[in-house]
């Protein structure tokens, strides 16, 4: 399962992509016990592929609908 198919699961907004240096960027927004439960949902099924974790709040995307693969 991927990150982006996890988040139709909740609520929330955003966007994944994949890093040439092989991390992955995400941006998720929506209610924040929303988003955390996105991110502890993937963290516990995608945890074996996560080895270094980092958050930091981000300004509102306005008028942002969906969840989309970036590339």
């Amino acid at each position: 399962m991927t990150a982006a198919a996890i988040a139709r699961r909740f609520e929330i907004t955003g966007w994944v992509r994949n890093e040439l240096d092989g991390s992955v960027l995400l941006e998720a927004q929506g209610q924040p016990r929303e988003v955390q439960s996105y991110l502890d949902s993937l963290a516990t099924q995608m945890g074996g592929f996560i080895t270094n974790r980092t958050e930091s709040p981000v300004a509102e995307v306005p008028g942002e609908a969906g969840f989309r693969i970036e590339r």
